[in-house]
């Protein structure tokens, strides 16, 4: 008793109570240095020791949006200041160029049918009279042939002077070569006008060849113009 006593008396310092167990003392000190990083920390977040952090965080997404926004903008730009061909006019020159030409077209197949009218007139014409100067020549003829015979029936009948016949023959030949001149000059016109139409409907076909192949180049065009406007929207 007395021994122990003592011990425990020398060693005042070492031990802070000669009662407590080892294990409570290495629970005490284990919590200490706990408490002291929990501080740490604390004076760390109250310090903003943290903000520069953050500040590395939140920076760069505030520049990739302003980058973003700023491309966005510069591309409705080139956009708004780009101001495609017109489309529409090659097509209405087109239009107004074919109308023209089913104008003159319409034209000449009029004046083909008027002028075809008016041969197959003539024609008839000149059938007539050809005929009717058939006739006058056999009753000239019969009339010569039977001048020296002199009948009861021919005398009861007037006599008919061969001077007006004659006449009559002549202004019919001129009337026939008149109308003979006349049909020429009428078929030569027809036929210059069936090489024009014929030159007309080529040009036609052409053209509606060329309307073709501008319709393909607008379609084509338009097609390019929508695939830029898709890529100045991406």
């Amino acid at each position: 008793m007395a021994s122990s006593k003592t011990v425990c008396d020398a060693q005042p310092h070492s031990m802070p109570s000669c009662g407590l167990s080892a294990d409570t003392q290495t629970r005490a000190t284990s919590k200490l240095p706990v408490k002291s990083k929990d501080a740490e920390m604390l004076r760390h977040l109250h310090t903003g020791g943290l903000e520069p952090d953050v500040t590395k965080v939140t920076k760069p997404r505030r520049e990739n949006g302003q980058g973003k926004a700023a491309e966005t903008a510069s591309r409705r730009n080139i956009r708004s200041s780009y101001k495609p061909l017109s489309k529409q006019k090659p097509e209405e020159d087109l239009k107004d160029k074919n109308e023209l030409l089913e104008a003159v077209n319409k034209q000449l197949h009029q004046k083909l049918t008027e002028t075809q009218g008016e041969l197959k007139d003539l024609t008839q014409k000149v059938e007539l009279l050809e005929k009717f100067q058939d006739n006058c020549l056999a009753i000239l003829e019969s009339k010569g042939l039977n001048s020296g015979q002199e009948t009861q029936e021919s005398k009861q009948e007037p006599s008919t002077d061969p001077t007006d016949s004659m006449l009559l023959l002549e202004t019919l030949k001129d009337e026939l070569k008149l109308f003979n001149e006349t049909a020429k000059k009428q078929m030569e016109e027809l036929q210059a006008l069936k090489v024009k139409l014929k030159l007309k409907e080529k040009e036609r076909i052409q053209f509606l060849e060329q309307q073709t192949l501008g319709k393909d180049e607008a379609s084509d065009f338009t097609i390019i113009l929508e695939e830029m406007e898709q890529l100045l929207e991406m």
